[in-house]
C-alpha cells in the first residue's frame, strides 16, 4: 500500500486538532447555567440543531431547533448549507387585526452576523419576518419536537418533524418522504379564528427556464425540467396536507427583488387563504393555508407531508468508461 506523503500528513493532523478548537470557539456558550443530561435544548443550547428528516439514503430536509428548515439535501447530494426561503406561518384573526408569525423562533446570531450576503441584508431569506420569542427542542428519536412561545401570541405552537421509521423493512425506511406536524391549542377563554400556512419560493428551479409550480391535491409541487444535456436537473418537490379545507396559492406574485416574498407576507397577514389557481410559465413559489377555528381549550394539529424526486443523478465515481 502506498504511503501518505509527508506534507499531506502534516495538513491532516493539523487540521484534525483544528477542526474541533474551530467548531469549540463558533459554537455558542452560555454564560451560566447548563443543559440537563437528555433534556431540552433552549437558549444558546438551541441554535445549532438540525433534526434530519428522510429516508435512510434518500436525502433529507431539517428541523432545526428553532423550527427552520435548513440542509436541504434532496439532489442526490449533501447540500449542508442550503437554506431556501421555506417556511411555515399561523395568523390570528381578531377584531382590531391581526396577528401573524413565522412558526420559528429568534434566528441565531451566528446566521443574521457574518453569514453569506447578511453585509446586504441577507436578502432572499425569511429573516426579517415577525417570528415567535422563545423556543426549545426536545429529541425523542424519531422524533424532534419544537416548542414555541410569545407572550404576544395567545396560541401555544408545537411541530414535531419525523421519518419513515419501518425497522426491517429497508425499502420504506428508505423512502424519500418525511412529515412536520405543527399542533396549536387555544389556551383563551375565547374562540381564535386561525389561518396556518406553508410558504416556499420553488427552490428547486435551476437556471431561468424549465422551473414552475405544479397541482397536487390539497397542496403545490415545487418543478424544475431536465434538459438533454443535463437530465439531473430534472427534479420535483412535493408539499400537502391530508386537510380537504386547504386553500393553495400555485404561484406568488413575478416580480423582480424582494417583491413575491413581500407580497406573499402580505397575504399570510391579512389571514385571507389566497386562492390561485396553476400558471403556465415560471413561478417564483407558492404557498398552501388552511383555516380553521379553536374554540376555547381546543386543539388542532396540521400534519404537512413532504416528499421528493430527482430520478438523475451526474455523480458517480471511478475513471470515464472505455469507448471501445
Amino acid at each position: 500500500m502506498q504511503k501518505m506523503p509527508f506534507n499531506l500528513m502534516f495538513i491532516f493532523l493539523i487540521a484534525a486538532f483544528l477542526i474541533p478548537v474551530f467548531m469549540s470557539c463558533t459554537s455558542p456558550k452560555p454564560e451560566t447555567g447548563s443543559r440537563a443530561y437528555n433534556g431540552p435544548y433552549t437558549d444558546a443550547f438551541n441554535t445549532r440543531v438540525a433534526w434530519p428528516i428522510g429516508g435512510i439514503g434518500a436525502g433529507m430536509i431539517c428541523l432545526e431547533g428553532r423550527g427552520a428548515i435548513s440542509h436541504v439535501s434532496v439532489r442526490n447530494r449533501m447540500e449542508f448549507f442550503n437554506e431556501p426561503c421555506t417556511f411555515a406561518a399561523v395568523t390570528i384573526k381578531g377584531e382590531n387585526g391581526s396577528t401573524a408569525r413565522i412558526l420559528e423562533g429568534p434566528v441565531p446570531e451566528w446566521k443574521t452576523f457574518g453569514g453569506p450576503r447578511t453585509g446586504n441584508g441577507a436578502g432572499g431569506t425569511s429573516y426579517g419576518l415577525p417570528r415567535f420569542k422563545e423556543s426549545e427542542f426536545l429529541a425523542r428519536f424519531p422524533f424532534g419536537t419544537v416548542t414555541l412561545g410569545d407572550p404576544n401570541v395567545p396560541l401555544e405552537a408545537v411541530i414535531t418533524g419525523w421519518s419513515p421509521f419501518f425497522p426491517g423493512d429497508a425499502d420504506n425506511a428508505s423512502l424519500p418522504v418525511g412529515t412536520l406536524e405543527y399542533s396549536f391549542k387555544n389556551p383563551t377563554s375565547r374562540a381564535m379564528d386561525v389561518v396556518f400556512s406553508y410558504n416556499s419560493k420553488n427552490f428547486m428551479s435551476i437556471g431561468d427556464e424549465g422551473h414552475t409550480v405544479k397541482p397536487i391535491k390539497n397542496g403545490f409541487v415545487l418543478w424544475q425540467e431536465g434538459t438533454e444535456s443535463n437530465p439531473e436537473n430534472k427534479g420535483a418537490f412535493a408539499v400537502f396536507v391530508d386537510d380537504d379545507n386547504a386553500v393553495v396559492d400555485h404561484c406568488w406574485f413575478k416580480g423582480g427583488w424582494w417583491d413575491a416574498v413581500t407580497l406573499a407576507w402580505k397575504n399570510i397577514e391579512s389571514g385571507v387563504p389566497m386562492d390561485n389557481p396553476p400558471v403556465e410559465g415560471t413561478c417564483p413559489g407558492a404557498s398552501l393555508f388552511v383555516p380553521f377555528t379553536l374554540e376555547p381549550g381546543g386543539e388542532k394539529t396540521v400534519r404537512l407531508m413532504i416528499a421528493w424526486y430527482v430520478p438523475e443523478t451526474d455523480l458517480r465515481l471511478g475513471t470515464d468508461p472505455d469507448p471501445s
